[in-house]
């Protein structure tokens, strides 16, 4: 059996998730879960551990475009329901958090917005035609720390990346150099950079049922 670390780009997993099983919302601790140890070939490999990379709600404040309001990050719908799901994950076996930050990237019109001028005529957007967007700090970066960790002390035979970050592909190769095999992994629909499949032992095709 090939001792194997799954490392996951959590909201690269969850995209892929919601896309391909058609998902209204952010998939639960449960799914993420359920898919996750499914990355795993029961038949020849064994999970030593599961990283998970994602980042902690936004703190702080931000005032609406339109309104003026102040809007505590920390006391959001959003806020509370990311904090929760990482709590969740957090608990259960095999699981490893690396979270990083999130910090605010503006405000933007909505999708949702967007579509219905696609639609209909143009009419002035509303204060909850807005929505403020964040990015991830830190996550890439801890990414890759951990590949180099994981192939320096030979803790695994193989790993299974999750991610279409290309910035990982020299971390890959350190990994490959010292002799742990890199599987990159393609979600649903979802194809890996082409960049990340050359760097890699092989590319499996994870077929998403719900």
């Amino acid at each position: 059996m090939k001792k194997i670390a799954i490392l996951i780009a959590g909201e690269f997993f969850s995209i892929a998730l919601r896309h391909d099983l058609k998902l209204t919302g952010r998939p639960s601790a449960a799914q993420v879960y359920k898919h996750a140890r499914q990355l795993a070939d029961t038949r020849t490999e064994e999970i030593w551990r599961i990283f998970y990379y994602d980042s902690h709600a936004c703190l702080g404040r931000q005032w609406h475009p339109m309104t003026g309001e102040v809007i505590e990050l920390a006391e959001t719908p959003q806020a509370r329901a990311r904090e929760t799901f990482l709590s969740e994950l957090g608990q259960m076996d095999l699981i490893a958090l690396r979270c990083g930050q999130s910090r605010p990237r503006g405000w933007h019109l909505s999708a949702r917005y967007l579509n219905r001028l696609a639609r209909a005529p143009l009419k002035r957007p509303t204060a909850a035609d807005y929505e403020l967007r964040f990015e991830q700090k830190g996550v890439d970066m801890r990414i890759g720390i951990d590949v180099a960790t994981l192939a320096l002390n030979r803790y695994v035979d193989r790993i299974i990346v999750v991610t279409n970050d290309t910035d990982l592909i020299p971390a890959l190769r350190v990994a490959r150099r010292h002799g742990v095999q890199v599987v990159i992994a393609q979600i649903g629909s979802f194809n890996p950079h082409h960049g990340l499949i050359e760097d890699a032992d092989f590319k499996r095709v994870y077929a998403l049922a719900a």
